[in-house]
C-alpha cells in the first residue's frame, strides 16, 4: 500500500448527522433554547439536547443569554457546552429579546451590553468554543414591561389598530403626542436598534440576526395585533421611508419569519412571500431568510404543532419542515431553512420525547487531520475552498456531496512534482449549508464536513 493510502487516507471514517430531502438541497434547522439556566453544566440536560440535535438534524441553536456578566462567571461552562456542540456540527448563537429594550421603556442599553459580552467572550476562546452570531427577538407590539418604567402594560404600539385608524390628534399618544407618532417612533427605534446591534456584532466578527413577526408585511391581515392592516408597516430611518422589513434587511445577516402555522401552502407561504420576493432581488450576499415552526404548547390549534390534534409528534414537525423546504426553497435563492420554537416549551416533549442522556460521541471534524498533510481553508467558508494534500503519489478523487447525497462537485486531482495536490474549489453556486468533502484513494474514502455560510 502506498504512502497516500497509509498517511493521508487511513484516518477513521467520520460519522455524520443529516436529513434526507428528495428534491436535493440542504437547509439549516435551528432551535430556540430559552432555558439556558436549567441546561448549562448539567450533563444529562446538555446530552438530551445535543442527542436530539443529532437525531433531528439540528444545525444551529439560539442559546438565551439573560445577563451580561454570566459569560464571565460561567465562562468555563459555556466553553465546554459550545465545544461539545461544535464537535457534533451544531453552531451556537447567543440570543436575547424583550419588549422593554425599546426606548419608550428601558431602552436598548442592556441589550447592547449582552451582545458586547458575547463579543468579549469570543475573544477569550478557541474557534470551537465561540458563538457564531447573535439573534434578537424584540417585538415592539407587546405590552409587557420591566420595573424601569412606570407605564407597565401600556399599549404604545396601539395593538389592534391599522395604520389608517391611528389618531393624529394631540393627546391621544402614550409615548409621543399622538397615536400615529407613538407607532412611527417605535418602528424607527426598532430599525435604529437593529442597525446598532448589527454594527456591534460585525465589528466583533460575528453575525447578527433577528426573529420578526410575520404580519409586518401586511399579508396576514387577520392577525389580531394589526386589526384590519392590509399594507406593510413603514418606517423612516436616516431620512428614508420604506417598508419596515426592507429597512431591517439592510443590516442583518439572518432574518427569521415567525411563520407559525401547520398549513404550509395556505398560511406559511403567504407569510413569507413578500420578504423572500424582495430579498431575491438584492445583490449578493443577501441576508439568509428562515421560516419558522411553532412547537410551544398552549399557543393555539393549527398555530403550534403541540396544540394540533393528530399533528403533534416530532415526525409531524419533520414532515412540516420538509414542506417548508419544498415550497419555499427551490424558487428562492435567499431561503436558508427553518427555525423551531422552542426546546423546553414543546419540542423536547413531543413524541418521542427527548430523553437520551448518553454522552454523544464526537463527530470528528477538520481539526482532527494532520496539518502537515491535509489542509482545507477557510472553515467555515463562503464561496471557495482551498484544498491541499501533501505526500501524495497517486491521483485521488475529490467530491463535494450534500447531506442528502446529491453530488455537487467531483474531480480527479493529480499530484505535482512536490507530491502535493493543491486546488481551489468554487462554491459560489452552492446554497448555504453543511456539506461533505470526500477524498478517495486506493481502497479508502475519507469523509468530513464543512459549512458554507
Amino acid at each position: 500500500m502506498n504512502k497516500v493510502c497509509t498517511q493521508i487516507l487511513s484516518f477513521v471514517l467520520v460519522a455524520f448527522l443529516g436529513f434526507t430531502l428528495s428534491y436535493g438541497n440542504s437547509y439549516r434547522k435551528a432551535l430556540w433554547v430559552w432555558n439556558t439556566d436549567e441546561l448549562l453544566g448539567i450533563s444529562t440536560e446538555e446530552n438530551k439536547l445535543i442527542n436530539e440535535c443529532i437525531a433531528s438534524g439540528i444545525t444551529d441553536i439560539y442559546l438565551f443569554i439573560q445577563y451580561n456578566d454570566e459569560l464571565v462567571t460561567r465562562q468555563l461552562l459555556y466553553q465546554k457546552f459550545i465545544e461539545k456542540c461544535y464537535c457534533n456540527n451544531v453552531r451556537i448563537w447567543g440570543m436575547n429579546g424583550y419588549r422593554s429594550y425599546f426606548s419608550d421603556q428601558c431602552g436598548p442599553t442592556y441589550y447592547y451590553q449582552i451582545i458586547n459580552a458575547v463579543v468579549a467572550y469570543n475573544a477569550k476562546c478557541s474557534d470551537k468554543q465561540k458563538f457564531v452570531g447573535f439573534s434578537g427577538d424584540n417585538e415592539f407590539n407587546q405590552v409587557d414591561s420591566w420595573d424601569c418604567t412606570t407605564e407597565a402594560k401600556v399599549n404604545v404600539f396601539h395593538n389592534g389598530l391599522a395604520d389608517v385608524a391611528l389618531s393624529t390628534k394631540a393627546g391621544t399618544g402614550f409615548w409621543k403626542s399622538t397615536q400615529k407618532q407613538d407607532r412611527d417612533s417605535l418602528l424607527t427605534d426598532w430599525v435604529r436598534q437593529t442597525h446598532t446591534a448589527a454594527t456591534i456584532c460585525h465589528n466583533g466578527g460575528i453575525e447578527y440576526g433577528v426573529a420578526v413577526m410575520n404580519w409586518i408585511t401586511g399579508i396576514n391581515s387577520t392577525n389580531a395585533a394589526m386589526g384590519n392592516q392590509r399594507t406593510p408597516l413603514y418606517a423612516t430611518y436616516k431620512g428614508v421611508t420604506k417598508a419596515l422589513y426592507k429597512h431591517i434587511l439592510d443590516y442583518v445577516d439572518e432574518y427569521i419569519i415567525m411563520s407559525y402555522h401547520t398549513n404550509v401552502v395556505s398560511k406559511v407561504m403567504p407569510m413569507c412571500k413578500d420578504v423572500l420576493d424582495y430579498t431575491n432581488t438584492l445583490p449578493s450576499p443577501t441576508p439568509r431568510i428562515l421560516s419558522a415552526v411553532e412547537t410551544h404548547c398552549g399557543v393555539d390549534t393549527y398555530v403550534s404543532y403541540c396544540d394540533t390534534p393528530k399533528n403533534n409528534t416530532k415526525a409531524d414537525v419533520s414532515n412540516g419542515i420538509n414542506y417548508h423546504f419544498y415550497y419555499l426553497g427551490p424558487q428562492n435563492s435567499s431561503y436558508a431553512g427553518v427555525a423551531i420554537h422552542d426546546w423546553k416549551g414543546g419540542y423536547q416533549s413531543l413524541s418521542p420525547a427527548s430523553v437520551s442522556t448518553t454522552s454523544p460521541s464526537c463527530v470528528l471534524g477538520l481539526d482532527t487531520f494532520q496539518e502537515n498533510l491535509f489542509t482545507l481553508t477557510p472553515h467555515p467558508t463562503t464561496n471557495h475552498l482551498e484544498f491541499k494534500l501533501c505526500q501524495v503519489f497517486e491521483p485521488v478523487s475529490v467530491a463535494i456531496v450534500g447531506l442528502d447525497g446529491q453530488m455537487h462537485k467531483e474531480m480527479i486531482c493529480q499530484p505535482n512534482a512536490e507530491a502535493e495536490i493543491q486546488t481551489s474549489i468554487d462554491l459560489s453556486t452552492m446554497a448555504y449549508g453543511i456539506y461533505l468533502l470526500k477524498v478517495t484513494g486506493c481502497t479508502t474514502t475519507q469523509i468530513f464536513k464543512f459549512t458554507k455560510q
